[in-house]
């Protein structure tokens, strides 16, 4: 594009020039005078401007300054050097032009090198052995190398590429590496090597380290990474750190500590155990000097002298010195050392060794005194010596050997040593004797028997050793013979002992199979015989009836019959007291009694001592069989050659009497256990519960009394029967049968809360079961089952469940009824307000029937809410027959003529706390249910009672705690109820009566009243049998007061008083300030009480605070008066509420001691007196209109 033109100075009518699109000066405007004359040197200017990068506007000024009328030879000289500047940038295009086509072919050189560099890069990453991988910026695998294939365990590259991006990545690391990747596409901070865990195909860890890098591939920001894997690497750094954790084990072990000090710098590094030796902290730095201020004052000078020598020689050095350490003890210390030099010969490094020889250097003196005592050691010690030559001759014996085969030293010395064994094992020693090889070491051990020179053998234990001087020297034999005559002699007890031992296994074994004691007694009896060879073997036990007798148990051991069978039949016909005879004696020591001597007495000897005497008898032997501490039996054994005692066997003797003695208890207990059973079955039969027992195919294995008795059976006629054969009930059986099936099966226990069954008479009953696996004697499964009867229960839970259904509908229709009578003061205190400004009549009349009819809606809220217990009560004691004969003197015009009406009541009938109005409306509600009760007539009885009720009663609709009541109650002959009817009978709303004909709130209300009153109310009725309701109410000690009329002051418009109104319902303030107004009462509204802080907070004048109790926002009138009070301390407040159990909460608490309330509905009139009164007595107690 050619650059734009621009006009020289001067006025317009002079040239105007512009560079051409090939970069040439052009005329493209008029020429002027002398322009001709001028234009080489435009020209010239021009270009020069141009080769020197100037605009072009330059340019052309340039040329016209020089067109000026200047002379010619300024001109010249300026247009010479304007050309030669023309020349100078005409070589410089050319070199230019020149530099860029070489650099053209340098950059197409350059892109064949990165092309070819490329695929160097990629054969190279293919033929490594880490593995590499490339991943874009989702995470996907971009490239991946066979070794990354192989690492990870996959069998070919396109199947690790088509894998998920983090396979390979153990799950933990996952987020940690997808992180690093994203941080490294962004360029933020992010390490370039680092380890993960990782996981292979299938499923073995690895330990890898990663390098990773961001590259351009295929022209995309990837991250190529390369794996290393440490696993190996890993496991060879534990196992070298395993090694150096052993090294230092040895080191401490063996007590060596190594150390090495630096020449050029000084330092001076110490191993763990070298601080350990030299009892210094290793937290403080080692030095040379640190080292030598240990080492013992008289000790240094011997290990410079040491360290100086290995210094000019190069040789190591050891020694031993000793170290005084931090801690006052002193040590010796074993070193060695060793200097090495430099190329120059100068020293460059100290390493060496510091054992702790303390103990070793100790022990090795004890060795050198022990040395010293070696020579008195062969001569007095304990053990013979010889020495003798190959031919086995004896050259030195010393005088232990001597004293062993009772010879002097002079007579064995030159003696052969074969000559001193006793023959029976001469031959097997000679044989031994010359195995030895004389040219190695060699040893003989043996035992052998020596020949004492009185004939008498010594057992010895032969230890044969071979040595020499010298290499060259004859070979000698030193023999060293220990006396074990003693530990033989033990050997041999020990393998009696075994016996012995033996013997014990056997009779325990008896002891535990044996079906009885007795057999049991028997057959360790007869293994104690044949161990021992005695002849005759039997037991005395303790005689049942009489403990301190002992009786012969039957069939005892005889090795001979015929021989023996005199002496058995006297011991079958003998019994002993405990303290008596051969049996006596065995009790009296409380151990094994042995005995080698017949007869015991020989002045006075008993008719066995003698038959003993006759057959040959010489021995006897008794143990005791032992309970416990208690001895219940004695085991008695005869033989006719005597022994010496026998220890051993009398340990056996007396543990075989211990396991006997717990076979004796196990009998014993099961004899107990069987008595118990019997005891247990008859307490089952005994609990009022049903228990039985049941196999797989669901006969009874087991019943109790209970449950037998549920079906009119006794309990053995149900024993191998089914439920079937005794229930008819086939559905319920099944029902049954499956709970007891899902038992055995699952092996659970399986509870059943309730179950419903009808007994032998067909009366419905309820029960809780419990059904469990049982194992039978005969290890068969059954099922364990246990019935509670739960019908009475579950009658008080649905007497429980009634009475507060009662209650949730008492809170219920409070709520309904306080909302009611909200609507309420609306309708009725507007319809008073418009009959007053109405004048037709006809419309008054209107207005005054809505009127009653609101009147009627008010009447309907008071029964809910005397059924809701939230109604305002007035209670006073009250003669309850008064007050009933006043309501039935007048009640028999209202009955009609089929109905009639019997008064029964009681003499000194108690008082009773009760609202007397309320009372009577619940009596007169009653007495008119029961006249509407029968269409056809029939007779009501009106009757009081006292009723102490010291356990309290309850039933579905009432709880009474325990006290004393008075009672009335009103029957009648009529329809009755049902039981569905009945227990809906105090339900609001709910009547059997046609539409029209009531509204179901009779008995409600008088539900109400008794409950709030602290009494109950309980009915009987049952279809065509009547109804009874009987009205409880808590006695009351105090008699009655005169009863006189208390009214409220007479209304009286006000005196333009300031009323605060607070009310959230709009239609009742808006009401009750338009009564306020006509009562002549300035009014001030406030819909919450925050608002109506915030106008008592202010200066207007309030005379009187009248607020709802239920308010909204979190504040209600009982707080909002408190804060008024607080704020105006004297302040009268008036209350209004629709809901009585706000009034009354029933808590106890008194809130309206010192104010009044206003019940809703009210209308204008009751709002005037009520305010009246507040005002003119401010102190006055709550009161209600």
């Amino acid at each position: 594009m050619p650059y734009p033109a621009v006009a020289a100075p001067g006025s317009p009518g002079k040239s105007v020039w512009g560079m051409s699109s090939d970069k040439r000066i052009r005329r493209v405007g008029p020429q002027g005078r002398g322009a001709r004359v001028r234009m080489p040197l435009r020209r010239l200017a021009a270009a020069a401007a141009l080769v020197c990068h100037s605009s072009p506007a330059w340019a052309h000024g340039a040329a016209e300054w020089l067109s000026a009328d200047i002379s010619w030879a300024v001109s010249f000289a300026i247009a010479a050097a304007v050309a030669a500047l023309l020349l100078w940038r005409y070589f410089g295009v050319v070199r230019s032009n020149r530099d860029l086509v070489a650099a053209r072919r340098r950059s197409d050189e350059a892109a064949r090198a990165l092309a070819e560099s490329e695929a160097r890069y990629l054969d190279i990453i293919e033929d490594s052995q880490l593995g590499v991988q490339i991943v874009g910026r989702d995470g996907g695998r971009l490239f991946v190398n066979q070794a990354y294939v192989d690492l990870a365990g996959y069998d070919s590259r396109d199947e690790l590429l088509n894998a998920p991006p983090a396979v390979f990545v153990a799950p933990h690391e996952r987020e940690r590496i997808a992180g690093y990747r994203r941080a490294m596409l962004r360029g933020e901070p992010c390490p370039a090597t680092f380890e993960i865990d990782a996981v292979r195909k299938d499923g073995a860890p690895l330990r890898v380290r990663i390098f990773q890098t961001g590259i351009l591939w295929k022209g995309e920001e990837a991250v190529q990474r390369t794996l290393v894997d440490l696993t190996e690497s890993k496991a060879i750094e534990e196992a070298l750190r395993a090694s150096e954790k052993r090294l230092r084990n040895a080191q401490r072990i063996v007590n060596i500590g190594d150390w090495q000090r630096n020449y050029r710098t000084n330092e001076s590094v110490w191993s763990d155990e070298t601080y350990r030796i030299f009892g210094i902290d290793p937290s403080r730095q080692p030095s040379f000097d640190l080292f030598m201020s240990l080492v013992h004052p008289d000790d240094r000078a011997k290990l410079i002298e040491a360290t100086e020598r290995g210094r000019e020689t190069g040789e190591p050095y050891a020694l031993d010195h000793r170290i005084v350490r931090l801690d006052g003890q002193e040590r010796i210390i074993h070193e060695q050392g060793e200097i090495a030099f430099d190329e120059n010969g100068s020293p460059l490094t100290f390493s060496g060794t510091a054992q702790d020889v303390t103990e070793i250097r100790r022990v090795e003196r004890g060795l050198a005194r022990s040395e010293a005592r070696f020579r008195s050691v062969i001569e007095t010690g304990g053990a013979g010596i010889l020495l003798c030559d190959e031919q086995g001759r004896c050259e030195l014996v010393n005088p232990e050997l001597a004293r062993l085969i009772g010879r002097s030293q002079a007579e064995c010395e030159g003696s052969p040593i074969a000559d001193f064994i006793d023959p029976a094992d001469a031959p097997a020693f000679e044989a031994a004797f010359r195995a030895l090889h004389p040219d190695r070491d060699s040893r003989l051990e043996t035992e052998c028997r020596l020949v004492h020179s009185a004939g008498d053998a010594v057992w010895t234990s032969l230890n044969l050793t071979v040595t020499r001087e010298n290499e060259s020297g004859a070979a000698r034999y030193i023999a060293i013979l220990q006396d074990i005559t003693d530990r033989k002699r033990a050997e041999a007890e020990l393998a009696r002992k075994t016996d012995m031992l033996d013997l014990a296994r056997d009779v325990a074994f008896a002891t535990n199979h044996a079906p009885s004691f007795e057999q049991a007694v028997k057959d360790c009896i007869q293994r104690i015989c044949a161990f021992t060879g005695w002849d005759i073997g039997h037991a005395y036990v303790r005689d049942r009836d009489d403990r301190r007798k002992l009786v012969p148990l039957d069939s005892p051991y005889l090795d001979d019959a015929v021989r023996f069978g005199a002496y058995a039949a006297l011991t079958a016909a003998t019994e002993y007291d405990e303290d008596s005879g051969f049996v006596g004696r065995v009790i009296l020591g409380r151990g094994v009694h042995w005995q080698n001597s017949f007869p015991h007495d020989a002045l006075n000897p008993g008719r066995r001592s003698l038959e003993a005497v006759r057959v040959g008898i010489r021995l006897g032997v008794g143990a005791p069989v032992m309970a416990g501490d208690k001895i219940v039996a004695v085991l008695e054994f005869f033989a006719t050659e005597s022994r010496p005692r026998d220890d051993a066997l009398c340990e056996v003797l007396l543990q075989l009497g211990t396991l006997l003695g717990r076979v004796y208890e196990r009998e014993q207990a099961a004899e107990i256990l069987r008595g118990r059973e019997i005891q247990l079955s008859q307490i089952i039969d005994n609990v009022p519960y049903r228990i039985f027992v049941k196999d797989r195919n669901g006969r009874f294995l087991l019943v109790n009394r209970a449950a037998a008795e549920m079906f009119r059976l006794e309990p053995e006629d149900m024993i191998g029967r089914t439920l079937r054969d005794v229930y008819p009930d086939k559905d319920e059986v099944a029902r049954f049968a499956e709970a007891e099936r899902e038992v055995l099966e699952s092996g659970r226990t399986v509870h059943r809360p309730e179950e419903r069954f009808r007994d032998a008479d067909g009366r419905l009953r309820y029960a809780r079961t419990i059904k469990t696996p049982y194992t039978t004697q005969n290890g068969e499964r059954a099922v364990l089952g246990i019935s509670f009867d739960i019908t009475e229960e579950k009658q008080h839970q649905e007497q429980l469940r009634r009475a507060q259904r009662m209650d949730a509908l008492g809170q219920m229709t409070g709520g309904v009824a306080h909302d009611f009578n909200n609507l309420l003061t609306i309708i009725l205190g507007n319809l008073q307000l418009l009959g007053r400004r109405l004048n037709d009549d006809s419309l008054k009349a209107m207005a005054s029937t809505a009127e009653s009819a609101a009147q009627r809606g008010a009447e309907v809220t008071r029964r809910l809410l005397a059924f809701a217990r939230s109604q305002p009560l007035e209670p006073s004691s009250v003669a309850l027959n008064e007050l009933v004969s006043t309501i039935t003197d007048i009640m028999p015009s209202s009955l009609g003529i089929d109905v009639g009406l019997e008064v029964r009541m009681a003499e000194n009938l108690w008082y009773t706390l009760v609202d007397p109005a309320e009372m009577e409306n619940a009596l007169l509600n009653l007495v008119l249910n029961a006249r509407d009760a029968m269409p056809h007539g029939g007779v009501i009885t009106v009757e009081t009672m006292n009723m102490p009720l010291p356990d309290g009663f309850s039933d579905g609709h009432s709880v009474l705690p325990p006290g004393d009541y008075a009672v009335v109650s009103v029957a009648d002959t009529g329809v009755g109820m049902s039981e569905d009817v009945l227990a809906r009978a105090v339900e609001p709303f709910f009547t059997t009566k046609e539409i029209g004909k009531g509204s179901g709130l009779g008995l409600s209300m008088v539900y109400g009243f008794a409950q709030q009153s602290g009494g109950g109310v309980f009915i009987d009725s049952a279809p065509g049998q009547g109804t009874t309701v009987r009205l409880y109410l808590p006695r009351n000690e105090n008699a009655p007061e005169t009863l006189r009329e208390v009214g409220l002051p007479t209304p009286v418009q006000g005196d333009q008083e300031a009323v605060l109104l607070v009310e959230d319902d709009p239609d009742v303030r808006a009401f009750t300030a338009t009564a306020l107004a006509n009562l002549n009462y300035r009014t001030l509204e406030a819909k919450d009480a925050a608002s109506a802080l915030s106008i008592i907070d202010s200066d207007v004048d309030v005379d009187l605070l009248f607020t709802d109790v239920m308010l909204p926002g979190g504040m209600d009138g009982r707080v909002l008066a408190i804060e008024a009070r607080r704020r105006r301390p004297s302040i009268p407040i008036l209350y209004t509420s629709g809901n009585w159990d706000i009034i009354h909460p029933g808590d106890g608490s008194d809130w309206l001691s010192n104010d009044a309330i206003l019940q809703k509905p009210y209308t204008q009139g009751d709002l005037g007196d009520m305010i009246r009164a507040v005002l003119n007595r401010p102190g006055r107690k709550g009161a209600v209109s």
